[in-house]
């Protein structure tokens, strides 16, 4: 006489291969609107906090029903296997970032040694997130060559720069060229140049970075993260004092009380890259 193994079916394995890929879809979407600035980054925190919950709950789910598959021998094992997988998956980001929280200095700020002592940081900066800067045996503008260089390779949005010696300016205003008199009956109008109506919007606008050569500059530039575009403002100084020009960088993240470690790796890569757009000019010293 044969008979038949009756095998239970796991109720929620399905449940949570759903939620799981619904988790990874949520997160995906989240951060593509944020991106193109359908969201503020508040509403982006809210969102990333569901799809932690969320696959938190997937996680569960699926590891309770992997146990009941290899203990009590139910059937289902497929589907909670798939909502283990997809469940990591998604909460891999989670964990780096977690990674980074804990190897990283509880700050949303980096700055060098210059800008530190020379200048004083308003909020308390931790020994981690202090870098040394670099000093050149070269006049400044000559850094500063090496550092616009660099601005254009790392992409950052030049804001505002000020030098130590602004362009002068005229003390009395050149005097107004009179208006061409009008013709009279009988006689050709003299042609006098005229601008085109679009002229002014296709004019291009002038180049922060073209400036004279001084002993002193400071750049303000908008960084911005490789993933989630973060924008950090960033400051870039450069001064000169007896034949040797000093550079100093800080970097500030607008969003958040904690960079991850942002702002720190944003000073060390262009930092490295001045170091090799000045290789053979002159060997940098770190302070």
């Amino acid at each position: 006489m044969a008979g038949h193994y009756l095998r239970k079916h796991l109720r929620l394995a399905r449940f949570a291969r759903r939620l799981a890929c619904f988790s990874g879809l949520l997160l995906v979407v989240a951060v593509v609107i944020f991106r193109r600035g359908g969201i503020d980054f508040s509403t982006l925190r809210i969102l990333a906090a569901l799809v932690a919950a969320f696959v938190a709950l997937a996680l569960a789910l699926a590891g309770a029903g992997l146990w009941r598959v290899w203990r009590r021998g139910h059937a289902g094992g497929q589907a909670a296997l798939a909502a283990l997988f997809v469940g990591l998956l998604v909460a891999t980001p989670f964990a780096l970032a977690g990674a980074l929280a804990l190897g990283s200095p509880p700050t949303n700020m980096a700055e060098t040694v210059g800008l530190a002592e020379a200048e004083g940081a308003v909020v308390a900066v931790p020994p981690e997130a202090v870098i040394e800067g670099r000093t050149f045996p070269v006049r400044a503008s000559q850094v500063y060559q090496a550092v616009r260089t660099v601005l254009g390779d790392v992409g950052w949005t030049v804001a505002e720069v000020k030098t130590a010696d602004p362009k002068p300016v005229p003390d009395e205003p050149e005097a107004a060229t009179p208006a061409a008199p009008a013709p009279r009956f009988g006689q050709i109008p003299v042609p006098t140049p005229r601008i085109a109506p679009d002229e002014d919007e296709t004019a291009e606008a002038p180049d922060p970075l073209d400036q004279p050569e001084s002993g002193e500059y400071r750049v303000a530039a908008v960084a911005e993260g490789p993933v989630l575009r973060l924008p950090s403002d960033v400051e870039i100084r450069i001064t000169e004092d007896e034949d040797q020009a000093y550079l100093d960088l800080r970097s500030v993240s607008r969003f958040g009380g904690r960079d991850f470690g942002q702002n720190r790796r944003f000073i060390e890569t262009f930092l490295a890259r001045v170091d090799t757009a000045m290789i053979g000019t002159v060997t940098p010293a770190a302070r």
